[in-house]
């Protein structure tokens, strides 16, 4: 089970005992608990304080006008420790923590936020009384993740001991959390949203691919994603949000072995593409990397090569695989377009071309049209070659310049979407290592070009989305941090540079 925060949960305990209806006396009686047993309650009190810090100094700012508030937090802040606070601690001290506290607890989670933030100028201040502080400034500050959301889960079910309502609280508080992290935090609203749909998405087609039963809604919610995949939940209601979100924890909560055995068969096992290639998840780089196992030296103005070629298109032509072949060859043709706009390919033809497939009826004509002149199709397997040796953030860009509309017969650029939506993560930097080290044999030549290549995608990372670049930067400094340290530690040579 993942921890939640644990001032959290002490302050859902303080709250839960002060909204006690059959007791009216009930802060009286709390009150003198904490006097009589003051050691076993510290704890309490602690969390307390500083849940009156962060309400007091956010309302402060809130309403300059409001003369109250400021003196509450200078009262606050002018002990020098929590045991300081707990000796000199008022009964109307007191009432007003269990007030700040319940206010606190009702409080959503990015007011919350809010509220923490609200204290950075006096930072210093906070943490010498109580070390406390951090639990919340890091729990609130770092972006809000999936996991969360099974924290949410795992309080709710550890208050009422029922899944079902659990899970519907859950529902009702991640729904009301995106407005607000649409509307306050557009960095994280995206990478969760990306991640609540990629992987209900996921999910969903794991149980349809192996007979599952899944509800009509579900279904009509795929073929929506499936049609207008975007960041974004607007072309949802609350209704299909839902279920969404329903299945999205339902994941969540699987344990790794199982969310393994599914991400498994949707890389190994998905439909007719997965003919080769296994350790490839999108179907149409799979098909694009047998290409270039076939082509990637492909010379016009070698006759030998060129004959060599040409041999393999007709062979090509009479494998099973060449109607899958030719639907990715057609995707791409579409991006060579913005591919040419890009400038990995300058030539006019491409804009000839580009027009013309745009204006066939259906993917048997274009089929018919490479099926006619090989050289034809040749130039068309080396755009696919060429997409496929793009960095990154190229195909970030193409894809994001590409539409339904776009693709008049054939959707499977749908699969690139989704493989190429995601964040940059260590990943794709293992990606860029394992392809250079496919290409080159000298080790110290794909060290060098590798770093070459994770700059240029960084560099363009910066632009296209800061804040996956800050996360992507921390985590190369971190890695460069520690191995420099460990080669210090066993009395290696480095640079001075270094």
């Amino acid at each position: 089970m993942e921890s939640s925060n644990i001032n959290d949960l002490l302050r859902s305990k303080i709250s839960n005992k002060l909204q006690d209806d059959t007791n009216s006396n009930v802060i009286n009686i709390f009150y003198e608990e904490i006097k009589n047993d003051v050691k076993v309650s510290k704890i309490v009190i602690e969390v307390m304080y500083l849940t009156s810090l962060y309400v007091n100094s956010f309302l402060s700012q809130k309403y300059l006008n409001e003369e109250e508030f400021n003196l509450n937090l200078s009262k606050l802040l002018q002990y020098k420790s929590v045991d300081e606070f707990i000796n000199k601690l008022d009964y109307n001290t007191f009432k007003m923590l269990c007030n700040d506290t319940l206010y606190f607890n009702s409080s959503s989670y990015y007011a919350k936020k809010k509220f923490i933030l609200s204290t950075k100028n006096c930072y210093n201040d906070i943490l010498s009384i109580s070390n406390n502080y951090l639990n919340d400034v890091v729990f609130y500050v770092k972006p809000f993740t999936n996991k969360n959301i099974i924290n949410k889960y795992n309080l709710e079910y550890n208050k009422t001991n029922n899944s079902l309502k659990a899970v519907n609280d859950t529902i009702k508080y991640v729904i009301s959390l995106l407005k607000e992290l649409e509307l306050e935090d557009t960095d994280n609203y995206k990478l969760l949203v990306n991640d609540i749909i990629s992987t209900y998405y996921t999910y969903g087609r794991y149980m349809l691919l192996n007979n599952k039963k899944l509800s009509f809604q579900n279904i009509k919610i795929l073929e929506n994603i499936d049609e207008n995949w975007i960041n974004s939940f607007e072309m949802f209601d609350n209704e299909s949000l839902k279920y969404i979100i329903k299945n999205y924890l339902s994941f969540l909560m699987l344990d790794d072995d199982k969310k393994m055995k599914i991400s498994d068969f949707m890389n190994k096992k998905d439909n007719k593409y997965s003919t080769c290639f296994d350790d490839i998840d999108n179907p149409n780089t799979k098909i694009r990397k047998f290409l270039k196992s076939l082509f990637n030296d492909v010379d016009y103005y070698n006759e030998n090569k060129l004959l060599k070629n040409i041999d393999n298109i007709k062979i090509l032509k009479n494998s099973d695989l060449f109607d899958l072949i030719v639907e990715v060859l057609y995707t791409d043709a579409i991006y060579s377009e913005f591919m040419n706009n890009l400038g990995y390919l300058c030539t006019r033809i491409v804009n000839i071309e580009y027009e013309y497939i745009k204006n066939m009826h259906s993917i048997k004509e274009f089929k018919n049209y490479l099926y006619e002149n090989d050289l034809t199709m040749l130039r068309f397997i080396k755009n696919s070659i060429e997409f496929d040796d793009a960095y990154l953030m190229d195909k970030k860009d193409i894809l994001g310049c590409v539409d339904k509309k776009s693709f008049e017969l054939s959707n499977i650029y749908l699969f690139d979407k989704i493989s190429y939506a995601k964040p940059f993560d260590m990943n794709e930097v293992h990606s860029i290592y394992k392809k250079n080290l496919d290409s080159f044999k000298d080790k110290n030549l794909v060290i060098i070009r590798s770093a070459s290549d994770l700059s240029i995608d960084l560099l363009d990372l910066s632009y296209y989305d800061s804040k996956n670049y800050k996360d992507m930067f921390y985590k190369v400094l971190e890695i460069y941090y520690k191995y420099n340290k460990y080669l210090i530690s066993i009395n290696e040579v480095i640079s001075l540079e270094n």
